[in-house]
């Protein structure tokens, strides 16, 4: 159990990183290619790690595989990305302390939520954690389901609210 949260706690950084070129597609508008993106990478992450089944059952190879070929593809995606974006000459230091910014809420929110499930373990207990995050697994898969269905639609609701 070690070994995986190691796995993904050294993969994740890179992992997320890589797949910071959805978010420029979908700043442009370009759902199109993100889409044939997305799925090409899923395809290919997928493929691996059914082959990785078939050759070891272990848990770390899965884990592995996993990571492993997301982040293969997301940086060949990221790197096809960043030849094609010509850099601008400069960067007000209002947007990079918006990031700066951003950057913070969002590690804070992570922490917050963490906080959550270990104050609810540490006063109720495992099995009333165990049911809690039940109990609140359906509603994320819900709330999955809607943060892929917004980023397509944010600019059409935007034109269509602004007249």
């Amino acid at each position: 159990l070690f070994l995986a949260f190691l796995i993904a706690g050294l993969a994740l950084p890179l992992f997320n990183t890589t797949s910071m070129y959805g978010a420029y597609l979908q700043g442009k508008k370009q759902f199109d290619r993100l889409a044939k993106y997305t799925i090409a990478g899923h395809a290919l992450s997928t493929t691996a790690i059914i082959g990785t089944i078939f050759v070891s059952e272990r848990l770390i190879s899965l884990l592995l595989a996993y990571y492993i070929s997301h982040t293969a593809v997301n940086t060949y995606f990221f790197l096809k990305m960043k030849k094609e974006i010509s850099p601008r000459e400069e960067t007000t230091r209002k947007s990079v302390g918006y990031g700066k910014h951003l950057s913070f809420l969002k590690a804070f929110g992570t922490f917050a939520n963490e906080c959550e499930d270990i104050l609810l373990w540490l006063l109720s207990g495992s099995a009333a954690l165990a049911v809690y995050s039940l109990a609140v697994s359906l509603v994320n898969q819900m709330e999955l389901g809607v943060k892929t269905i917004k980023p397509p639609a944010r600019p059409t609701f935007l034109v269509n609210s602004k007249s």
